[in-house]
């Protein structure tokens, strides 16, 4: 009897820790997303206007540093958005959606709607 209250002890805590572990890799990963951001962006690209080229330079080595990140993928399509090059943008958009559509799946989807006529090609 004792025998199995341990074994059920020792089971439980070790549940318990390996779920710890996760929740602490999952802070971690975002303590590290924001780092990334704090760094490449509101030190980085965001001190200068979109369309410079600095703007897209930054973000460039944020992605760099951390391809997983969606907001900088977000980023990355904002100038070509803003320079009428949609198709670009969408491709950047669709990454960014990839890494997380809890976020921008439904800006994707609004986008691709009120811009559709830029996006499709007519068949000749």
């Amino acid at each position: 009897m004792i025998h199995k209250s341990v074994y059920i002890i020792l089971a439980t805590n070790f549940l318990c820790c390996k779920n710890h572990e996760k929740n602490a890799c999952s802070t971690s990963k975002s303590l590290s997303e924001d780092n990334i951001i704090n760094s490449y962006l509101k030190a980085g690209a965001w001190k200068y206007h979109y369309l410079d080229n600095r703007f897209t330079q930054w973000i460039d080595k944020g992605i760099a540093q951390d391809s997983t990140i969606a907001y900088l993928w977000q980023q990355k399509a904002l100038p070509l958005w803003k320079q009428h090059r949609y198709d670009e943008a969408i491709g950047y958009y669709e990454k960014a959606t990839a890494l997380k559509p809890e976020v921008w799946l439904s800006r994707l989807g609004y986008l691709k709607c009120v811009f559709a006529k830029h996006l499709w090609h007519p068949l000749h």
